[in-house]
């Protein structure tokens, strides 16, 4: 087995020939109702093949007579999450120096784009039963927004510009329309804070290392109730 160290995440990657078992686990929500999961490929103690997925918008279910629809909003990072982690601390900081920008100078209202947008990732909003707007790799544009004078408040939007696609059954189908905008709201840096913490790499690899163990234990304890039936 050759052994290399992926140096912007910190985590030890390894490639296996052998079998590797998918391990998926939520991290931790960062607003109420969106959360970070991470996945990663196990085999004989190291995860490779690292993804993260960032809830964008809290999932919801909407009831129309006797169908039911699940609308929601994900940002997929599969590679450089290192990376994606500078870029919202980037982010974080020019959201603060803007905000003590706009208190000192008392504005009542302020809308600007910063001078930076994300690496490339995966930003899918839609229903899986009907339509869909996505990108697998889009760079997200982020906006500064104030209101509300000196004691006002500020929110990042994260603008992607997201292809069309409708859904039939399980047949996608591509529509030509226009690619549309999307946003991904940070609403407060406390918020953003909450995401850096959960992107952390050892944060990343407890989780998935917990879930390893709870997988373990429930089929240690399935065998032993299996063994009682032979």
């Amino acid at each position: 087995m050759k052994k290399i160290f992926l140096l912007t995440i910190m985590l030890f990657f390894a490639v296996n020939a052998g079998f590797a078992e998918r391990v998926s686990v939520q991290v931790g929500e960062y607003s109420a109702g969106r959360s970070v999961r991470v996945s990663a490929s196990y085999s004989e103690g190291n995860f490779t093949n690292l993804s993260i997925t960032i809830e964008a918008e809290p999932r919801r279910i909407l009831r129309d007579g006797g169908r039911t629809r699940v609308f929601s909003s994900t940002i997929f990072v599969s590679r450089d999450i290192e990376s994606f982690r500078d870029f919202l601390l980037q982010v974080k900081e020019r959201q603060i120096e803007w905000m003590e920008i706009a208190r000192e100078n008392r504005l009542d209202r302020m809308r600007r784009e910063m001078d930076f947008v994300s690496p490339p990732i995966s930003f899918s909003w839609g229903s899986m039963q009907d339509i869909q707007l996505q990108s697998h790799r889009v760079e997200l544009q982020p906006v500064f927004v104030w209101t509300g004078g000196r004691r006002g408040t500020a929110s990042v939007e994260m603008i992607g510009m997201l292809e069309v696609s409708w859904r039939h059954g399980m047949q996608v189908v591509q529509g030509s329309y226009p690619a549309m905008p999307r946003t991904w709201t940070l609403s407060t840096v406390a918020q953003i804070n909450n995401l850096l913490a959960l992107l952390e790499p050892e944060r990343i690899r407890t989780a998935l290392e917990a879930e390893i163990r709870t997988r373990t234990e429930r089929e240690d304890a399935q065998r032993e109730v299996d063994n009682l039936f032979r």
